[in-house]
């Protein structure tokens, strides 16, 4: 069978997280558990594509991943790749492509093939059957032989996530992943899809993993974190699940196994401000040092039109119980959704003054392509580049009636706020002061002394700057609140 080439085209500078990406990563193992030769590319520290431009091998399918903000260089790869190889087979994948198929088709003459959605059965699919039958291959768009843009039959959801072979991250540059973060972490998934209607974001996210989430078994995951933490002696690990805590039954269950097995590892996720008390003491023992939670804003209004499903006393209520347990809380938060005026910008400062975060992030609402928010927006913008909602001059949105200048006031507002309510030595105290996360420190650092070093620095860099860096750009634009 033909040989796979998978490339991601990013900038390190201008990723929202720097971590190799699970997508290309599931795809690669997946591909080679089936013995097919793949190769991964990886352009985060590559500014000049000189990767690309060295590719010696033909007849390849190539699998490139992108963003909306990336599609332009994915595009810029496309053309390289085709006049060097003309007998290629270009895939592109990803967020964009999966809500733009015949755009992209339209726009970008060098991609044969949209993949809509997970990627590991399709691209298998590809490599099998795409130069005899691509229209036997479920969930793609490609061109016939009259250049007619042509749908196939969509694909289902993979349902046993635990028949999938643990991410190839090890194909990735990790080491410089880790040196740029000055601390060893990858992330990881317990689960895939999501049940919630947030307009920012749906139903992108249903088109990518399906509304219906589906969980990884504990024992699986667990045996990847074993795997992973022996593998590249990690310090952290995330889990990217868009709402790690949605089944308290998953959640508990993965806890119990990593108390179980004793593993000595430091975890944070990401979830939804309806975790209760009990969930978090167990995950705090099982290693759990911070919660990131989708506050959004500090008016009812605006939680409302964005379709949250969440009131601001649920945020009250889940900051006080992080700080009673004693886990880090980090507050994502936007400016600029339907209906925000100078008053909901004061109420989100409020907010941020009662529920007081250990650190935060905060977006100026973007209408990514495919989401309702796009579709409710006069006017689509196709300057992908600014498409990234960290930045202060990511696309016109006019969604609220505000002007830009406000908007980037009120952002600023935000995190000036963020910082001068931080209470951080007061949070690492109550982190430490019952032992748990201590001793998970001191178990792993009798292991590799190594880390009370990298440990010591990420502590103190949270106390002397704005708090616990989770997102990774340096945008001149960007103010260090949110960070790598």
């Amino acid at each position: 069978m033909r040989k796979v080439i998978l490339i991601l085209p990013v900038n390190i500078i201008k990723q929202t997280a720097a971590y190799p990406p699970l997508g290309l990563a599931y795809i690669s193992a997946y591909l080679k558990s089936h013995d097919i030769n793949c190769e991964v590319i990886d352009l985060s520290f590559d500014t000049d594509l000189f990767q690309i431009h060295n590719i010696k091998d033909r007849n390849v399918v190539y699998g490139i991943t992108c963003t909306t903000a990336f599609y332009n260089t994915a595009k810029e790869i496309t053309m390289i790749l085709k006049q060097n190889d003309p007998e290629a087979t270009i895939c592109l994948g990803g967020a964009h492509p999966t809500v733009m198929p015949e755009y992209i088709l339209s726009d970008d003459k060098n991609t044969d093939v949209v993949v809509v959605g997970e990627g590991e059965h399709t691209m298998y699919d590809i490599v099998k059957m795409y130069s005899n039958s691509p229209k036997t291959i479920k969930g793609i768009y490609y061109r016939d032989e009259t250049g007619k843009i042509t749908k196939t039959e969509g694909r289902e959801p993979i349902q046993n996530l635990d028949e999938l072979p643990f991410p190839d991250q090890a194909v990735f540059p990790i080491e410089k992943y880790f040196t740029k973060k000055g601390y060893r972490e990858l992330s990881m998934i317990t689960s895939r899809g999501c049940p919630n209607n947030c307009i920012f974001c749906q139903p992108t996210i249903h088109k990518m993993f399906g509304r219906k989430m589906r969980f990884r078994s504990a024992k699986n995951v667990v045996d990847e974190m074993e795997w992973a933490i022996n593998k590249f002696n990690l310090d952290l690990i995330v889990f990217s699940d868009d709402t790690f805590t949605l089944s308290k039954k998953h959640t508990t269950e993965i806890c119990q196994e990593i108390i179980k097995r004793n593993l000595k590892i430091l975890w944070r996720v990401q979830t939804r401000v309806t975790t209760d008390e009990e969930t978090m003491k167990l995950m705090k023992k099982a290693g759990c040092f911070l919660m990131a939670f989708g506050v959004e804003s500090g008016s009812n209004t605006i939680l409302k039109n964005i379709r949250k499903g969440i009131t601001t006393e649920q945020i009250i209520k889940a900051f006080d119980t992080g700080k009673k347990v004693g886990i880090l809380t980090y507050a994502f938060l936007m400016v600029g959704n339907e209906g925000e005026t100078d008053e909901t910008i004061a109420q989100t400062v409020n907010l941020i003054k009662r529920i007081k975060p250990f650190s935060g992030h905060i977006g100026i609402t973007t209408p990514y392509p495919g989401t309702y928010l796009y579709e409710r927006t006069k006017v689509k913008n196709t300057d992908w580049e600014k498409y990234i909602h960290i930045r202060n001059g990511t696309v016109a949105t006019n969604i609220s009636t505000l002007e830009a200048d406000t908007l980037i006031k009120g952002k600023q507002a935000f995190e000036t706020t963020l910082v001068s309510e931080a209470q951080k030595i007061r949070d690492i105290i109550n982190l430490l002061k019952d032992g748990t996360i201590l001793k998970t420190i001191v178990g792993k650092g009798i292991k590799d002394k190594q880390f009370i070093i990298r440990a010591t620095k990420l502590l103190l860099s949270s106390i002397q700057k704005q708090g616990f860096r989770i997102i990774n750009p340096k945008y001149s634009d960007v103010t260090e609140v949110d960070n790598e």
